[in-house]
């Protein structure tokens, strides 16, 4: 909810940030914004200071991009100003009056809700001084005293409870990626053959406009699919499975001046500890021949755990990464371009100038630096001198078309004749 009211303020600020007039910049805000985070409150009213905070940054942003807009003078983080110039309610309040009207139509009965209206606990006071209406049972936790209906007890399963010979329960099993393809001619034939392959029960088709839609039943059918189309080369479009994805691993906490020959050659070394620790053995008998075979199963496992902890060489990486400065300027120069979308004030704005400029000299610099250092490393000796230049000669440069006199350019045969015989 909060998302989608941050979307359309997004939208407002985007296209109403040189609005002045009070009137319009309300009427948007009420119109989509309010009405999103106000829309059904009387259900999912929140209780907890998290999620009232999440509702409130809504209101606060756009007080703030109103103080803009209409210049009106705040202090920071006091929105008190702002909400009095524009006569703007709490939200809670708000969503107190809306409670306390709906209690009011369940009463009155304009609201068919008899369920609703049995939980309400009214007060029939014996006593002239008690002036509440409504009797409020003491609660022992902060989700059962705001919670609106009293929960069920969970139904408890004996042995007398059995199951039905026909019912199988299954846990929740996502499915498959769907298959879309493209110009399928004889759908009855292609649709034999995947009864064929994987089954009659296990895909079904949707057929729109220009691409048929094929969703199977499980992975082992999606596989199959998937394996005839590209044996027949058809035109098809889907998704990755799930557990195809490919998994990336992160170490956290890392300082990013850390090199990654650094981490490279500290993983090794923990690998080659643990397989030493997982192959050998401290029980030896002290015999001539036990001593012996166990050094020779030391080496070998020693030697065995080196090889295996080496990584493979790594491929030479003609683009070169940017160096710490850069990457820090990037950083902040999107941070800043990123406040001053919100925002839309000037000081940002010229702060987001500044770093681009800066970034750009410093963009500058270092490519001509990689130019430099790669123009010092050719040498006739190693064939990169010669490599580079036949490079250059293989570049053709591409023909300027063809001109009349009277700067007109020539596209038939005729004319480009004419133009060589003038």
């Amino acid at each position: 909810m909060t998302t989608k009211a941050f979307r359309v303020l997004g939208f407002i600020r985007r296209h109403s940030f040189n609005f002045s007039l009070t009137n319009c910049i309300l009427a948007l805000y009420y119109a989509l914004v309010r009405s999103v985070i106000e829309y059904g409150s009387v259900v999912w009213s929140p209780y907890t200071a998290v999620d009232i905070c999440r509702i409130y940054h809504v209101q606060n942003s756009f007080m703030r991009f109103a103080s803009h807009c209409l210049s009106i003078p705040y202090l920071l983080r006091d929105y008190g100003p702002i909400s009095q110039a524009l006569r703007l309610d709490s939200l809670s309040v708000k969503r107190d009056k809306f409670s306390i009207s709906f209690i009011k139509d369940l009463i009155e009965d304009r609201v068919d809700a008899p369920r609703l209206l049995g939980e309400l606990s009214i007060r029939i006071p014996s006593n002239t001084k008690l002036q509440s209406n409504f009797y409020l049972p003491t609660k022992k936790s902060n989700f059962s005293r705001n919670c609106l209906l009293k929960t069920e007890p969970a139904a408890t399963i004996t042995e007398a409870d059995t199951v039905s010979e026909g019912s199988i329960i299954t846990d929740h099993i996502k499915p498959s990626p769907p298959v879309f393809m493209k110009r399928v001619l004889d759908f009855p034939g292609f649709s034999s053959v995947l009864i064929e392959l994987i089954g009659v029960d296990n895909f079904y088709c949707k057929s729109s406009t220009d691409r048929l839609k094929i969703q199977t039943a499980n992975p082992e059918s999606y596989r199959s699919l998937i394996r005839y189309l590209k044996d027949q080369k058809s035109e098809y479009h889907t998704f990755q499975l799930r557990e195809n994805k490919p998994l990336s691993k992160v170490i956290r906490n890392l300082h990013p001046s850390t090199h990654t020959e650094l981490i490279k050659s500290e993983l090794e070394t923990r690998l080659y500890e643990y397989l030493v620790d997982q192959e050998i053995t401290l029980n030896i008998k002290l015999k001539t021949h036990d001593i012996d075979n166990a050094v020779d199963k030391f080496t070998s496992i020693i030697q065995s755990a080196a090889w295996a902890s080496q990584s493979k060489s790594p491929t030479f990486n003609s683009i070169p990464l940017l160096l710490i400065h850069i990457r820090s300027l990037i950083t902040n120069k999107r941070r800043v371009r990123a406040r001053y979308q919100t925002s839309r004030l000037p000081y940002h704005k010229a702060l987001y100038n500044k770093l681009s400029n800066s970034l750009k000299k410093q963009l500058l610099k270092y490519k001509s630096d990689i130019f430099k250092q790669k123009l010092s490393n050719f040498s006739s000796s190693d064939g990169s001198l010669w490599r580079e230049t036949n490079k250059l000669l293989q570049y053709k440069s591409s023909s300027p078309p063809l001109t009349k006199i009277d700067n007109s350019i020539a596209i038939s045969n005729e004319d480009k004749a004419e133009t060589f015989r003038q």
